[in-house]
């Protein structure tokens, strides 16, 4: 501490913190020496750390801008905003720069196919969930329905059906879905949508229609209900758009499913049975006249009303047109020019009575020639002739197969014959005529089946 004089006879007083640099000028100059290297060091350590700091800040800035990019997946699309304003709705998939938040976002919106079911809504009352999956004919049979419990659509009869359905949905337009969806409300809205539709397009068909519908049957229940639903969500601007709307079940009340199938059986069953008949009277037609049936079945009915009197038909013109159809000669049907159209039985018949006509022609004329021939030979000498008749009656006699010969013994004066019909002779002209017997009948009742198929019903033409 260092004193400083006062006045005389005053006492020395002292100041508290004072500095008091003792010893030579030469050891002062030494000290400030040691002391500018501790500050050189002292500032170089700042400068640096300050250029630290500016690189740290740098890098993270740098950091900053690189947390912009983001990838879009293949089923995402991208909206990038600017402080909240959209500047792009439709990022493609890949990495794609935006400003980093909070100056900037990339809104992701997953575009792929959601599904979602309506199992309950439409559904008889279960006490499970786990019987919403079973099959129908496992489900408890009610004795009546209970307003309140359960779902139902109403048809235009007036009837009750159950339903279940299944909604593939996806979001067609992610800058409208963004905008106006919340994600936890567009289940609710697509559920809202598909019901609607539902019980609008159930209501406009009877529940025959509804329980016989396919999937892909243009004008189906789905095919309304699904267009309904579009428009309502459309409306709502929502975005949405609904892919595949699908009837996975219907039915009847369970109380009176089984009288209704065996309605439906029945139903379906006389549908089978016309069916077949149909084809079964197209194979008879095709195999009587081939393509000519449906001309010669059209001249027919014209016949008919020829027979009846009704005017403007001539039968005779009708029936002259019906033996040209037959035969293979060009006539017209109703103005179409027809011709060579003619094939199967009829075809068949017609050449064996062709046929036939020939044959009786061929052997009456062979049979004149022979005639002519025998006359000729009588004239010139009858004896011959009359032993030329006589032999070939013997040899044709002779020949039968119920005529048996026997050889005698030369020589023989007397001989005592007891005569009995050969039993295999006899038991092979039975079967012969057992065979023609049946032959005759069998012609007689196919062609008596073949009238009455043909035999017009008692009305026919009148009610035509």
């Amino acid at each position: 501490m260092s004193t400083f004089p006062g006045k005389p006879g005053s006492a020395e007083r002292r100041r508290p913190n004072a500095v008091s640099l003792q010893g030579s000028g030469a050891g002062l100059g030494d000290q400030a020496e040691l002391l500018d290297p501790a500050n050189q060091s002292l500032a170089d350590a700042l400068r640096i750390t300050l250029r630290l700091v500016y690189l740290g800040v740098v890098v993270l800035f740098a950091l900053f801008l690189m947390s912009g990019s983001q990838s879009v997946q293949e089923s995402e699309r991208g909206i990038r905003l600017m402080f909240g304003a959209k500047i792009s709705d439709d990022v493609q998939p890949g990495l794609s720069w935006n400003a980093p938040y909070p100056i900037g976002e990339l809104v992701k919106v997953h575009i792929g196919q959601k599904e979602l079911k309506l199992q309950e809504a439409f559904w008889v009352a279960v006490s499970n969930k786990s019987d919403l999956t079973k099959p129908i004919d496992q489900l408890p049979k009610l004795p009546n329905l209970t307003p309140g419990q359960g779902g139902s659509n109403l048809t235009s009869d007036g009837n009750i059906a159950h339903t279940q359905w299944t909604v593939l949905y996806a979001r067609e337009n992610p800058s409208v879905w963004a905008r106006n969806v919340l994600t936890e409300s567009e289940e609710t809205l697509v559920r809202a949508a598909v019901k609607r539709g539902v019980v609008q397009a159930c209501a406009k068909v009877s529940i025959e229609d509804l329980l016989k519908q396919s999937q892909g049957q243009d004008g189906s229940v789905a095919t309304r209900a699904r267009l309904i639903a579009q428009a309502q969500l459309d409306r709502l601007n929502t975005g949405i758009r609904i892919q595949q709307l699908l009837l996975e079940n219907a039915m009847p009340p369970l109380f009176v499913r089984e009288k209704f199938n065996g309605v439906q059986s029945a139903v379906s069953e006389a549908a089978k049975t016309r069916e077949e008949a149909r084809k079964g009277a197209q194979q008879i037609l095709n195999a009587k006249a081939g393509e000519a049936s449906p001309y010669i079945i059209r001249l027919i009915d014209d016949y008919e009303k020829a027979v009846e009197g009704r005017a403007g038909y001539d039968k005779n013109a009708i029936l002259a047109s019906i033996n040209k159809l037959l035969v293979g000669e060009e006539t017209t049907v109703d103005g179409v020019s027809v011709v060579g159209v003619t094939s199967g039985a009829v075809s068949q018949t017609i050449a064996e009575a062709r046929q036939y006509r020939s044959e009786v022609a061929s052997r009456r004329r062979a049979e004149a020639t022979q005639y002519a021939a025998k006359l000729g030979q009588f004239k010139t000498n009858p004896e011959v002739a009359v032993a030329g008749e006589i032999a070939d009656a013997s040899r044709a006699f002779l020949g039968r197969p119920e005529v048996q010969l026997m050889a005698l013994p030369q020589g023989s004066d007397v001989i005592r014959l007891i005569l009995n019909r050969d039993p295999e002779i006899l038991k092979g002209l039975r079967a012969a005529a057992a065979a023609e017997q049946g032959k005759k009948a069998s012609e007689a009742r196919m062609r008596a089946l073949h009238e009455e198929r043909f035999k017009p019903k008692e009305g026919s033409a009148m009610q035509q």
